[in-house]
């Protein structure tokens, strides 16, 4: 570590002066084990500190399952640790991870390796307290607090705020002090301020465009040719609408639709990036020559470590239909391209070994009962929760109803999060909720989905609706989990915040597409044969998808059966083999006594 760093080291009340909460920053390299005996021997914690801290450090041992010695005094090298942790795995309740993780951020603090909590905890003055002043949302002024006073501390004025001091802040976040989430935090920081420059006429920033997904190869639109642009147009239009005498398709979903549209964008930038200079595309029998196939399945195939993945096989089955239906190349084309595609193939089909890793979490005795009641037993705290907060009740309440939902009909979470008030949730002539709704449109499926739901979740869910969804940020859209700027909650924050609600009680590793999966193998459980079953809860629109996908479930299931079938068979031997010996006569006896 060296003496320069990008944290905040000014007085606020003036830019160009030291201030005394300045650390001393270490060069010295320290270990948990290491900084614990420094601190003890500097004198720098009292005996409550060290206690504290010592408790700390242990804990930190079980989470990380390494030594004190073997692990870095560093908030880069504890931060992953933090984040893995499973309150609930360890026996422990989200406070007492929360008061270890302070209690070394205090240890840290000593040794000059995290930076005072007091650095971005002075009220902000000037400008800066008029930008606070304007952001009138309580929640949003607490998300973006710690920023502005990390740009007071800084000196840098609100007109001056750009991307790359945004970077800076999400450096010294990760450099220089605990926080876990470092990037969603981020996130949210843009999102309240954008809103912001939006929304109200005096602020006195710019717009903060986020960083690019690396993981996003595609090229903006418009570096494509006009006539590129308008041949995808009208490969869209075909799509949706082919001509019913002369095509032989049938119409796909938007959602499909628009699945092509970003499939072909991405093919034609993989080209570019390859060294293709854009103007020479000017349609999409461009892209969909074979040896323009071949580059960007090759390119795919080598981003993922010179193996075929998901997206590519989807790739060469989306661009071999266009050279088929759309631009009609000629048969020697389509033979080489359906060659490829026959070559571009999932080396494993099924179901991947770290889904399989978290399915077996709930082979542990009771937990898939426990985690089929979370949903009710979140729902009562919400209730009792009322009364000391509403506005904590009312999150725990939307977390613990869309657990509620899923776990009748584990939708997929683009659909969850999209639940619309008047459009999906249908009523009864007594106005009672009864059925969640979603056009074939809406869905990933070639058939509308039409769910008939529970007294219980129809009741949870009106109860959600007059009573704890107006506590919600944006409760006046027209979403069942609102979101910000009228739109709905999205999906993968909705995911987040359940998926946490649950690792947080059961102590697993859970993300929500899990409920899609746990549907399957509790009725695989049941019945090994509950495909069919399987399908239509999951809306698959073929049974093979089902029983491809859940292949290793349902091996699972046969082999629980196998395994009751034996233990019956040896009970029933058991049984016989004790009355064969209690008929016995006793040795040295005769049979007539």
């Amino acid at each position: 570590m060296t003496d320069s760093h990008d944290y905040p080291n000014k007085n606020p009340g003036d830019p160009t002066a030291a201030t005394s909460s300045v650390p001393t920053v270490t060069t010295k390299t320290y270990s948990l084990a290491s900084a614990l005996d420094f601190v003890s021997r500097d004198g720098r914690a009292t005996g409550a500190e060290l206690r504290e801290m010592r408790s700390a450090v242990a804990a930190v041992e079980k989470f990380a399952r390494r030594t004190a010695v073997e692990i870095a005094a560093d908030p880069i090298a504890l931060r992953p640790i933090f984040a893995a942790v499973l309150p609930a795995a360890h026996g422990m309740g989200r406070k007492r991870v929360s008061n270890i993780k302070a209690a070394i951020a205090a240890l840290l603090i000593k040794i000059g390796t995290h930076d005072p909590h007091e650095m971005i905890e002075l009220e902000p003055i000037g400008a800066w307290a008029a930008c606070r002043d304007l952001v009138t949302d309580v929640r949003e002024r607490a998300k973006v607090t710690p920023f502005l006073r990390f740009a007071q501390q800084q000196g840098v004025l609100p007109q001056d705020i750009d991307p790359g001091f945004v970077e800076c802040y999400r450096a010294w976040r990760r450099s220089r002090t605990l926080l876990i989430d470092v990037d969603i935090s981020i996130n949210a920081i843009r999102r309240v301020w954008n809103k912001a420059v939006r929304s109200v006429p005096t602020w006195p920033g710019q717009h903060l465009a986020g960083r690019k997904n690396p993981a996003v190869f595609a090229l903006s639109v418009e570096m494509f040719t006009a006539a590129f642009q308008a041949d995808v147009s009208a490969l869209l239009e075909f799509l949706k609408h082919p001509p019913p005498l002369r095509s032989g398709r049938r119409a796909l979903r938007g959602i499909t639709v628009e699945e092509y549209r970003r499939f072909v964008y991405r093919a034609a930038s993989i080209l570019v990036l390859r060294g293709r200079d854009p103007a020479t595309i000017t349609s999409l029998a461009d892209i969909v020559k074979p040896e323009a196939v071949e580059a960007i399945l090759l390119d795919l195939y080598y981003r993922k470590g010179e193996k075929w993945s998901g997206g590519a096989v989807t790739m060469a089955s989306n661009l071999t239909v266009i050279a088929r239906d759309y631009v009609k190349a000629p048969a020697e084309d389509l033979a080489a391209l359906a060659e490829m595609r026959q070559r571009v193939k999932l080396k494993n089909r099924g179901m991947s070994e770290r889904n399989l890793d978290r399915i077996a979490q709930f082979d542990q005795p009771g937990r898939l009962k426990a985690f089929y009641d979370l949903p009710d037993r979140c729902l009562e705290a919400a209730q009792a929760m009322w009364k000391k907060s509403k506005a904590r009740a009312a999150e725990l309440h939307e977390r613990a109803l869309a657990m509620a939902i899923l776990r009748e009909k584990p939708f997929r979470r683009k659909n969850l999060a999209g639940i619309h008030l008047d459009r999906n949730l249908q009523r009864n002539p007594d106005g009672k909720l009864y059925r969640i709704k979603f056009t074939a449109e809406e869905a990933k499926t070639p058939k509308p989905i039409d769910v008939v739901i529970s007294k219980d979740l129809s009741a949870a869910l009106d109860r959600h609706i007059k009573k704890y969804r107006p506590m919600l940020p944006g409760a006046d859209s027209p979403w069942l989990f609102p979101g910000t700027a009228g739109r709905h909650r999205a999906p993968c924050n909705l995911a987040r915040k359940v998926s946490a609600l649950i690792q947080e009680h059961l102590g697993v590793q859970f993300n929500l597409h899990l409920f899609r999966h746990l549907c399957a193998l509790t009725n695989y459980n049941a019945d090994e044969n509950a495909g069919p079953v399987v399908q239509a809860l999951l809306d698959h629109a073929d049974l093979r998808t089902t029983e491809g996908a859940y292949v290793a479930i349902r091996g699972r299931a046969a082999q629980k059966r196998y395994a009751d079938i034996l233990a019956a068979l040896r009970g029933a031997s058991a049984s016989a083999r004790s009355r064969s010996i209690r008929g016995r006569p006793r040795r040295g006896k005769k049979e007539s006594e």
